[in-house]
């Protein structure tokens, strides 16, 4: 009997199928059903699962290509064949220990929770080591042994001491019965489907671990590396969705709108630096309308000023000298 379905989505990976059969092949938990989703890949993927010998040695491997349609169109794909009583979601590019899968079941069934979280190590591809400690996944005082409800979770998703990483949480397959992953977007798609899935359940159980089992490789090629301005804007409108659909009745409409206010600091450089003048404008509208009730730090709220004023003379090369040599110095 399976009793957790494991869904890797994959796309172009052919040069990371044998690691990840290997790491698959070594987990030491065997009532486990594993979901490999090829999602239209070009590069052979398809055919080096298929033909792997750890692969087809084991009973575990289930391989499904479908068109190419995207990343959450894969994990969509791979809840419809899932079996099991417990999802994990997996990249198939990452590294993960042999423990991940018996950890994440132990622990979720310790105390019959729906959806536990565990840290992740953040790895830089390109240096092969973890990144410093103020950019990994820290979740803080909430790590607790106790069990936690719907409205703590979303005001760690709020605050952002939980992020959207499906990676980093085991869930009941049964949460999963009327939420999806956005496929339209590119970029905080997996926030979304969290937000989506923590609100749609009222009587929620959760816990929050510190123990890491996962190296989450933080690639060059990225979606969040290589997003466009259009990724921007839809990344605002998704969030903003999440505000005035999700979080409006919470209770926590401020917490997210504090989030957007960050977000769109960091867009309106980008913005600028590619002399976009239309968005811009959108995202100096969004901070401005912000400002006065953001309950963040005065520096962040400076920092905003100044690149707000600063997006309204300069331009590309112009803008981007004077961000890395005066603003950035200035506000770290």
């Amino acid at each position: 009997m399976v009793k957790v379905s494991v869904i890797v989505p994959l796309y172009n990976s052919a040069k990371y199928v044998d690691e990840l059969a290997v790491n698959l092949n070594k987990q030491n938990y065997h009532s486990a059903q594993f979901i490999l989703i090829d999602d239209g890949s070009i590069d052979g993927t398809e055919m080096l699962l298929r033909e792997h010998p750890l692969v087809k040695a084991d009973k575990r491997f289930e391989i499904y290509s479908i068109a190419n349609g995207g990343v959450s169109g894969a994990r969509n794909y791979g809840l419809i064949q899932a079996k099991g009583k417990y999802i994990i979601f997996l990249d198939g590019d990452d590294y993960f220990d042999e423990k991940l899968i018996s950890s994440y079941v132990e622990a979720i069934e310790s105390k019959d929770t729906d959806i536990d979280f565990f840290k992740i190590t953040l790895v830089d591809e390109m240096k092969n080591t973890p990144l410093p400690d103020k950019f990994q996944l820290n979740y803080g005082s909430a790590v607790k042994d106790t069990v936690v409800g719907q409205e703590e979770l979303l005001s760690y998703l709020c605050d952002g001491t939980i992020k959207g990483y499906p990676v980093a949480y085991i869930s009941k397959l049964e949460l999963w019965q009327n939420v999806s992953f956005p496929e339209k977007y590119r970029v905080n798609e997996d926030l979304s489907a969290l937000f989506q899935l923590i609100s749609e359940t009222t009587h929620l159980k959760a816990r929050i671990h510190d123990e890491t089992h996962y190296d989450y490789i933080m690639h060059e090629d990225s979606a969040v590396h290589s997003m466009s301005l259009e990724d921007m804007v839809n990344v605002n409108n998704l969030l903003h969705n999440i505000e005035t659909s999700i979080l409006v009745q919470k209770g926590h409409k401020e917490k997210i709108s504090d989030m957007r206010f960050v977000e769109n600091i960091g867009h309106l450089i980008w913005a600028t630096k590619y002399a976009s003048s239309v968005h811009k404008k959108l995202f100096r509208f969004e901070i401005l309308k912000r400002l006065p009730f953001a309950k963040v730090s005065s520096k962040l709220k400076m920092k905003a000023v100044m690149v707000t004023i600063a997006s309204m003379i300069l331009n590309g090369k112009s803008f981007e000298r004077a961000y890395e040599f005066v603003l950035k110095r200035q506000l770290q």
